[in-house]
């Protein structure tokens, strides 16, 4: 029997509702591990920092000064395979990249945790 593992995704920073046109891309808090010698078992972990990218529609009614200003926002991805992320102590970084012909920006917001529930 198949298994849903993709599909609709909702997103939530703090409480402003965004609808999601696209994939989401996220990285968790985990730290990565690299090899320190090919083929051994010996490695070593580097943090790295967390951060969620997604594209939304062009709400007129999403506070986006909120989000622009904000630097302890809570981003919540409900994912399609019944998993949630959720990254805190988050903020919008980057450029404002929005496009008139689909009516869209593309967001990207670091954060100082993000866990996949």
């Amino acid at each position: 029997m198949g298994r849903k593992i993709a599909g609709t995704v909702y997103i939530k920073a703090d409480s402003e509702q965004m609808t999601v046109t696209g994939g989401v891309e996220y990285v968790t808090s985990d730290p990565q591990r690299d090899p320190i010698e090919q083929g051994g078992g010996d490695y070593t972990e580097i943090d790295v920092n967390p951060y969620i990218s997604f594209t939304a529609t062009n709400d007129p009614d999403l506070d986006e000064n909120k989000l622009r200003t904000a630097d302890d926002l809570a981003i919540t991805a409900e994912l399609a395979n019944g998993k949630t992320f959720v990254l805190t102590g988050a903020y919008w970084s980057g450029e404002k990249v929005s496009s008139s012909t689909d009516g869209t920006t593309a967001y990207t917001f670091h954060g100082v945790k993000g866990v996949l529930l």
